[in-house]
């Protein structure tokens, strides 16, 4: 798995659902890996946690590693030292050669490095399938249909590509806050298009939801999509 959230039940559920005897590679930042409970003694023989120290890039503060160690607007600087780790992941899953790669939307360019590799990938949302749905399909997330959101009164209102009465919206101070970081700019690769390309570039999703709950309507929207991107793999080929 990569990521830079210290997703600290990742490790547990990992191995609680892989075959007995599997062994698992956990990919975090130094401070990341530190910030984790101990593992169970039956578990940490099958866990390899994997430190990778961030490079270093200009307007980041020493030592900061997660979104916990930085004021928001200093956020897309650690992402600008996620990225240069590319290289520095792929040599390590050509080494590895795992049967699957976990990432999160920060590392949008994980996917393909693991398809030229022949390993099977899942993105993990942080979301609910309720905000997931209401975000969009991978194509507007990257701004490649028309109805893509451009400026933050569009999120202020459900999206028409929910197809069912919903209330799920931001107000407008809340997206006033971050849509910085849905734009474009010299230094910035917005998150709406590391989420649309973390999702475009998988084999499966993992969304935190499930039709037991609330949500069934949201989870049935987002196989909607990824039916459309499915479809959409297959006349390209």
């Amino acid at each position: 798995m990569a990521s830079f959230w210290p997703h600290d039940s990742i490790p547990r559920t990992l191995q609680a659902h892989s075959p007995k005897g599997s062994q698992s590679h956990i990919r975090f930042d130094p401070k990341n890996i530190d910030r984790l409970p101990k593992l169970p003694p039956n578990l940490s023989p099958r866990l390899s946690l994997v430190k990778i120290p961030l490079p270093h890039v200009e307007k980041l503060p020493e030592n900061a590693e997660a979104t916990v160690d930085l004021p928001y607007d200093k956020v897309k600087y650690l992402k600008m030292a996620y990225d240069q780790l590319e290289l520095p992941i792929a040599q390590l899953l050509r080494d590895a050669s795992p049967d699957w790669v976990i990432y999160d939307f920060a590392s949008y360019w994980l996917g393909p490095i693991a398809a030229r590799l022949s390993i099977s990938s899942a993105y993990f949302s942080i979301f609910i399938a309720a905000t997931s749905c209401f975000m969009g399909s991978a194509q507007v997330l990257m701004g490649m249909r028309g109805d893509s959101r451009t400026k933050p009164e569009d999120f202020t209102v459900p999206p028409k590509w929910v197809p069912f009465e919903s209330t799920v919206a931001f107000r407008l101070f809340e997206i006033n806050r971050i849509f910085d970081d849905m734009t474009w700019d010299d230094e910035n690769i917005p998150a709406t298009y590391r989420f649309g390309a973390a999702i475009d570039g998988c084999d499966v999703v993992a969304v935190r939801s499930s039709y037991e709950d609330i949500q069934d309507k949201y989870v049935n929207g987002l196989l909607d999509y990824f039916k459309t991107r499915k479809r959409r793999a297959q006349e390209a080929k």
